[in-house]
């Protein structure tokens, strides 16, 4: 949707930033609930619903585009309605998959889903690109709708048995407070927690200044950032498939302390990026950027998996996707409130530049060191 208010709507960066900053909001809003109702559901079912309700308001935005009435406020209310849905998809989600694999496989079956999740993402970038080149951003977006519905279509062919949740008398307040009790009562946990506050809002931050930086201060088309985006991305699919190998041979908490510490400083190449072969600089850095979040991201979601209980996990991915959004809102904000002071390209190089304190979160912390205190989360051989 940032294409769609750039190219079509012609959006400042202020309102850019605001329109990220809404989806997150909401998530804020609303995630605590939804990871406890998560946890009272089969998590197949509300999948299946969440991405059939998507599919129907993503096509609003094309065809308010061919009826002459697109206007940002339209892109605002998509945004906040999508947001509403991923914050009972994604707990569904978390807390399915170790419904499917043993807890030895988790790394290597997060590592796969990071891969095909970002190599899929990827060629999406691209095709987008050439797709609104060709007919529009607007009607480009109906391909997110034609994914959604796919994807519950995908969903349904999944034959694994789910028990039916426990019912319980419990209040949702109640359940509420034992999610957050979860997270913040493990030391690990606790202090995965506090990564993701300075790091969820300085990649927020940089992803909401991306678009425009690219369109408007470098200079490109937008069928060239599509495939820019897609070459940064492969970052990510690496990271997806190296982790699982790397924790085996280097240790989960090893490798949790330096994936972003090693992968990070590459940033700085981004705000250098220039028209011509200068957009290799953002290649380079988004891939570095991608690899190490990548590497974060199958690591401490797989030991969530291992450690929490399977009746709390919906609401304990619930705390932490608040945690995660919460500081992303306030980072799309300061985004574009930068972008607006100092113009995009010295607002990433600031960005950036705090980005770098981020890791010494984890490379200072005891409790990531070793195997956790945990059951063991590596890669079976």
């Amino acid at each position: 949707m940032p294409l769609v208010a750039v190219t079509r709507l012609h959006a400042s960066v202020l309102q850019i930033g605001l329109l990220s900053a809404l989806g997150q909001i909401t998530f804020v809003l609303v995630a605590l609930p939804a990871g406890a109702l998560a946890d009272r559901s089969r998590h197949r079912r509300a999948m299946i619903g969440s991405n059939l309700v998507r599919a129907l308001i993503v096509a609003t935005i094309p065809i308010a585009a061919i009826a002459g009435v697109l206007h940002l406020w339209i892109l605002y209310a998509v945004e906040v309605a999508l947001a509403l849905l991923q914050s009972f998809y994604e707990p569904a989600w978390h807390a399915f998959l170790p419904t499917l694999v043993s807890s030895d496989r988790l790394v290597a079956s997060n590592g796969k889903l990071q891969t095909t999740t970002t190599a899929t993402d990827l060629g999406g970038k691209g095709f987008a690109g050439l797709l609104i080149q060709l007919v529009g951003a607007p009607l480009a977006v109906i391909v997110n709708a034609i994914g959604f519905a796919l994807s519950a279509v995908a969903l349904t062919a999944i034959r694994q048995d789910e028990p039916r949740p426990e019912k319980t008398i419990d209040s949702l307040p109640h359940q509420i407070t034992e999610g957050i009790a979860q997270v913040l009562g493990r030391p690990v946990l606790r202090t995965m927690a506090i990564f993701l506050v300075g790091a969820g809002g300085g990649l927020s931050a940089y992803y909401a200044l991306s678009t425009v930086f690219l369109a408007r201060t470098v200079g490109l088309p937008a069928s060239a950032i599509g495939w820019v985006f897609a070459g940064g991305g492969i970052g990510g699919v690496i990271g997806g498939l190296l982790t699982p190998r790397a924790a085996d041979r280097l240790g989960n908490g090893r490798l949790l302390r330096l994936c972003t510490a090693v992968t990070l400083p590459f940033g700085l190449l981004i705000p250098l990026t220039q028209p011509g072969w200068g957009v290799l600089l953002y290649i380079a850095g988004g891939a570095m950027v991608g690899a190490g979040v990548a590497a974060y991201n199958v690591l401490s979601l797989s030991l969530t998996q291992t450690i929490c209980p399977p009746e709390l996990l919906g609401r304990a991915f619930s705390v932490i996707r608040l945690i995660v959004l919460g500081a992303s809102a306030v980072g799309s904000t300061l985004a574009g409130l930068l972008g607006t002071w100092l113009g995009t390209r010295l607002a990433l190089l600031v960005i950036m530049g705090a980005l770098l304190l981020i890791p010494l979160s984890l490379l200072l912390a005891k409790t990531l060191r070793g195997d956790f205190g945990t059951p063991p989360i590596e890669q079976t051989p």
